[in-house]
């Protein structure tokens, strides 16, 4: 299969579709702005929890609004753009950082996220009992990463 980037609304159907036929569902999320080891660790563990890897990329819109420090480096249709060259994804999608309701109407059967990002106890009853919900442990958290590469980038231009 090749990877689609599709609207969120497209996802869902895709998703009810794929479910129907007996694949499992995977999704995980995050900002994906220089992407790094850590980013392709989470997508190759989520990957191998089912069938199908769908992968949220947070807005610019939500990045700035969630982290008022920080500005993406790469706008988010480039971040998509660049999830789309690797194996691991099947779709990917924009969504918000509110999870809860960017992903809770795809009905996935495993929503994985990295310690970094894990959702809180009211995202967490915001999604059907069907839905697993997994953290996975990465050695290194991706924002931590790239924040060392915007640091040590601004040092050098000083």
């Amino acid at each position: 299969m090749t990877c689609e980037i599709v609207t969120i609304e497209v996802l869902k159907e895709r998703a009810a579709s794929l479910r129907t036929s007996g694949k499992r569902v995977v999704v995980t999320v995050g900002y994906f702005d220089i992407l790094q080891s850590a980013h392709v660790e989470l997508m190759e563990k989520s990957k191998a929890m089912g069938d199908i890897l769908c992968v949220g990329v947070f807005s610019d819109e939500s990045i700035s609004h969630s982290l008022s420090s920080y500005s993406p480096i790469y706008p988010c249709n480039e971040r998509m753009e660049i999830l789309s060259t690797l194996s691991m994804p099947d779709f990917i999608f924009e969504c918000s950082v509110d999870t809860k309701n960017s992903v809770r109407d795809i009905l996935p059967d495993i929503l994985v996220t990295s310690f970094e990002y894990s959702p809180d106890e009211k995202d967490i009853r915001a999604f059907p009992e069907e839905t697993e919900l997994l953290s996975v442990d990465i050695e290194r958290e991706p924002r931590t990463i790239a924040q060392d590469v915007i640091q040590k980038y601004t040092r050098i231009n000083e």
